[in-house]
C-alpha cells in the first residue's frame, strides 16, 4: 500500500492534479464574484473566504512533514513548496 501510494505521488500526473485542486477555491471565488453570490458586502466575503482558505492550506502545509515521516512517504515533500506558495497566494 505504502509503495503504491509513494509511486503514485512520484508520477507526472500528481503535481498538476494537486495544482488544480489547490486552484479550486480561487476559481470558486471568481465564479461567485461573477455570479453575484457573495452577498451584500462582497469585499468582506472575499477577504474572509481567502483568509479561511489560507488557514486551511497553512495547516495542510505544516502537516506535510509529520505525515511524511510517520507514513514513510518521502514523495510528499514534492508538494510542500507548491502548497506553501498557494498559501502565500491566498
Amino acid at each position: 500500500m505504502r509503495a503504491t501510494l509513494n509511486r503514485w505521488l512520484l508520477s507526472p500526473v500528481a503535481k498538476p492534479l494537486a495544482f488544480c485542486a489547490a486552484s479550486l477555491p480561487a476559481v470558486w471565488l471568481v465564479a461567485a464574484a461573477a455570479m453575484d453570490w457573495l452577498g451584500a458586502n462582497p469585499a468582506e466575503a472575499l477577504e474572509r473566504s481567502t483568509g479561511d482558505w489560507t488557514l486551511r492550506m497553512l495547516c495542510g502545509v505544516l502537516a506535510i512533514t509529520p505525515v511524511r515521516t510517520a507514513a514513510q512517504l518521502p514523495a510528499l515533500a514534492r508538494f510542500r513548496r507548491m502548497v506553501g506558495l498557494f498559501v502565500y497566494f491566498y
